[in-house]
């Protein structure tokens, strides 16, 4: 997520180009900025509480309290891949200009990636 994000920040001007040779100097931490004061983030991620049942299809949904200022957003669901089984994921209304990409690589054993990111610039 973090390079994905970096590029778009280049391709848009944001950051000065810097030269290849790993993550070793910090530029993405400060080109994404300094934490808020005190140092804790003020963003939570929730999945909202929903009761699925082996055998129905059903539906879950995260929701973000964020700042404002976001660009990407990359995290994993876990469950129970014996009784649940992952179908879909989409983007809701207020996510409705991000692009979603979803890793079902390890669907099955009941763990999926998503990664959220919006328009650069």
């Amino acid at each position: 997520m973090t390079d994905w994000v970096q590029a778009g920040r280049y391709a848009v001007g944001l950051d000065p180009m810097t030269i290849v040779g790993g993550p070793t100097a910090g530029h993405l931490l400060t080109a994404l900025g300094p934490l808020p004061a005190g140092g804790e983030s003020l963003r939570v991620l929730r999945v909202l509480s929903t009761n699925l049942s082996a055998g129905q299809t059903g539906t879950t949904c995260l929701q973000m309290d964020s700042l404002g200022d976001e660009t990407a957003l990359g995290t994993s669901l876990s469950f129970d891949g014996t009784a649940l089984r992952f179908l879909s994921a989409r983007l809701g209304a207020d996510a409705a200009t991000a692009t979603l990409n979803v890793n079902t690589n390890e669907a099955a054993a009941g763990r999926v990636g998503l990664l959220l990111s919006l328009p650069f610039g």
